[in-house]
């Protein structure tokens, strides 16, 4: 084989997902393994490579045949710079990740936010396609968004016009505190790290759930629940729905 390819990567708050890509864009192998946050910075960086080396050895192409890697991740990203300037699911603050990285794997390292690398994708081959202006959410341990605008990702000021998680949306009485520092944002109750919250709050107050017998309530347990008829669990998504 002697066709280019290329690795992408999606850093996430809870896994590391890689996969490889051709030129016109199809998926041809995935992997995913833990990010690690809890052991810091380096171990994160160190799993990104290792991920990124694992997939290729494992599959049919050579070392040789990678010609770049592209790399998304959740939070605010300096992108001319390479520079994650804070992602607070992963705990990552002025990090030069491109730079970091193109030392460790010897490739051209690209780097964009998660969200608006995703929507990027959802505009190429996607539900987007053939679209020229859309905006497409992710959802996940945080809340992304990313924004399309005559078939190009449209950046803003700083690179930063499609956070749409950092916009504050619950009122001061309701709010709590955000990873990024601020209050009220649209992440502390609309993604999967703010449906556990607002469960474990709910068993913690006694209310009368089906959660209260699940031992470590992740966001899945919340929608099965709430598709049960679990009232609580039905309030919670509602919220959720109802931010966005």
């Amino acid at each position: 084989m002697s066709e280019n390819i290329y690795v992408g990567v999606d850093l996430g708050g809870t896994a590391i997902k890689v996969g490889i890509c051709n030129e016109e864009g199809h998926l041809l192998q995935k992997y995913e393994g833990p990010t690690e946050t809890a052991k810091g910075v380096d171990t994160v960086i160190d799993n990104i490579e290792k991920y990124v080396r694992h997939i290729v050895e494992e599959s049919p192409y050579s070392w040789d045949q990678l010609a770049g890697v592209g790399a998304g991740f959740a939070g605010f990203t300096n992108i001319r710079e390479g520079i994650i300037i804070l992602a607070p699911n992963v705990g990552f603050k002025d990090v030069p990740i491109r730079a970091l990285l193109e030392e460790r794997l010897g490739k051209p390292v690209k780097i964009d936010n998660d969200a608006n690398v995703a929507a990027l994708g959802e505009a190429w081959s996607g539900a987007g396609r053939g679209v020229e202006n859309c905006v497409c959410y992710t959802l996940g341990t945080g809340v992304g968004g990313g924004i399309i605008v005559n078939g190009k990702s449209y950046q803003g000021f700083g690179g930063m016009a499609g956070e749409l998680g950092h916009i504050s949306v619950v009122p001061d009485l309701e709010a709590i505190q955000c990873g990024c520092g601020e209050m009220g944002c649209l992440e502390t109750v609309s993604s999967a790290t703010g449906i556990i919250r607002m469960a474990k709050d709910a068993v913690e107050r006694g209310d009368r759930t089906s959660l209260a017998h699940v031992e470590n309530i992740a966001a899945k347990e919340v929608f099965d629940a709430a598709k049960a008829g679990d009232e609580v669990a039905i309030r919670i998504v509602n919220r959720a729905a109802y931010y966005l």
